[in-house]
């Protein structure tokens, strides 16, 4: 899988929340907050995931309220917010993974 390469800057306006935190950190990866490492991103969908979030080793959180964390984007709706980033990374995959037809081509 390509690696995401977005700053959190990018992604917090893409999913349009308030960044705390270093604006420029990368994010390769979204990952579950469980299994992730630095480079990744990983959503704090509900209160029961809170406690976990203290322990991540991801590089930021998505949240639906301050957890603290180093790095983090608060919204909303978590939800949403990994719908709205999930759709501009598809839409950005497609386009750089256009291909043409060569009018050769038999």
């Amino acid at each position: 899988m390509t690696p995401l390469n977005l700053s959190l800057k990018k992604i917090s306006d893409i999913v349009g929340g308030s960044l705390k935190g270093d604006a420029s950190t990368l994010i390769s990866n979204i990952t579950p907050i469980e299994d992730a490492t630095s480079g990744d991103l990983s959503f704090v969908m509900e209160d029961k995931f809170l406690n976990k979030a203290k322990g991540t080793k991801a590089s930021a959180l998505v949240t639906f309220k301050s957890t603290g964390f180093e790095n983090e984007i608060i919204v909303k709706n978590t939800r949403n917010a990994l719908q709205l980033l999930l759709a501009f990374i598809t839409k950005n995959n497609e386009a750089s993974n256009s291909f043409t037809i060569s009018d050769t081509a038999i």
